[in-house]
């Protein structure tokens, strides 16, 4: 305080204290802490004392240290924090399972709540959520808002295709999701309906919803829309007949065309993915990109394993 620090900007915690008794576990201290920390302007100062009082002190401590702005001081009677590993213990745990959904959870809802909630004046929070779990849910599937309002109705809401699409960009100019439109490789023209939706961190998808391992193809289009998108190409979805075409790629007229599988475990997929390139008859790089470490190229179509990059 003699510094210049605020007092408002000053937690502090004593845990033998038993006005603070209720929090003495990691969620409960992570609520605390972070309800309080959001009322306040600049660093936040956290000040624990007996730390070892709360359960699973160090993932709470590792999530401040990746979401907040601050400085914490701890002190302890356990015998583990006066050791020279108390430094290595807390940084294994920093990007555990459990703390890293924390982060995501937290950070999912602030985007919702903050930027697009807040910023579009959104009343109906419930219809915005049930608009996020389903693209969520079918990230790189084709979708119409018209459809969606179908399905929504059979929930029992009536929402019209308008209000949906006003709700998608909302989350897209938050950046939450990233629109692929379709184009008619034949016609060379963008498609006006049924575009795809990537998510901006599947991560978040697993921390909310689950099934990330489950719908391991999907989270694999999504990571090579994402590397894709990082590197600096145009995407769209390819429409050539009644085939499609994962990812048609164009950077300053450089183009390449990506197909993505979880894996060609049988010769009707190996047919499918491959002989989807089958009507494009230009000499544009064409990938088959999956998690087959065997190498599989034919008729100048390159296979690559998905960790490996496109070259």
């Amino acid at each position: 305080m003699e510094s210049g620090i605020h007092p408002n900007q000053i937690i502090s915690i004593d845990f033998e204290d038993l006005n603070f008794s209720h929090l003495q576990s990691a969620k409960a201290l992570h609520d605390e802490i972070i309800k309080k920390a959001s009322k306040i302007n600049g660093k936040v100062y956290l000040f624990f004392d007996e730390i070892q009082e709360v359960k699973d002190w160090e993932k709470c401590i590792n999530f401040f240290l990746m979401s907040l702005d601050c400085d914490i001081y701890i002190t302890g009677s356990n015998a583990n924090l006066l050791s020279g590993e108390l430094s290595t213990y807390l940084a294994n745990v920093r990007y555990q399972e459990e703390p890293c959904k924390l982060y995501l959870h937290d950070l999912f809802n602030s985007v919702q709540l903050k930027d697009i909630v807040k910023r579009n004046k959104i009343r109906d929070v419930d219809l915005l959520e049930r608009i996020i779990t389903y693209v969520s849910t079918n990230i790189g599937t084709t979708f119409s808002a018209t459809s969606l309002s179908k399905f929504l109705k059979n929930e029992k809401r009536t929402v019209s295709p308008e209000t949906i699409l006003n709700y998608i960009k909302y989350c897209c100019d938050a950046y939450l999701f990233y629109q692929v439109k379709r184009e008619n490789l034949h016609g060379k023209q963008i498609l006006s309906s049924n575009e795809k939706y990537y998510l901006a961190d599947h991560g978040i998808r697993e921390a909310i919803f689950g099934g990330n391992m489950r719908d391991i193809n999907l989270i694999l289009e999504n990571i090579v829309y994402l590397e894709l998108f990082r590197r600096g190409y145009k995407v769209t979805v390819g429409r050539i007949q009644d085939k499609e075409i994962d990812f048609v790629c164009d950077k300053n007229g450089e183009k390449l065309y990506v197909q993505v599988t979880y894996l060609l475990a049988s010769d009707e997929t190996i047919q499918r993915e491959f002989g989807v390139y089958d009507s494009i008859r230009d000499n544009y790089p064409k990938y088959v990109v999956s998690l087959d470490e065997f190498d599989m190229s034919q008729n100048g179509i390159k296979h690559r394993n998905i960790p490996m990059s496109l070259s």
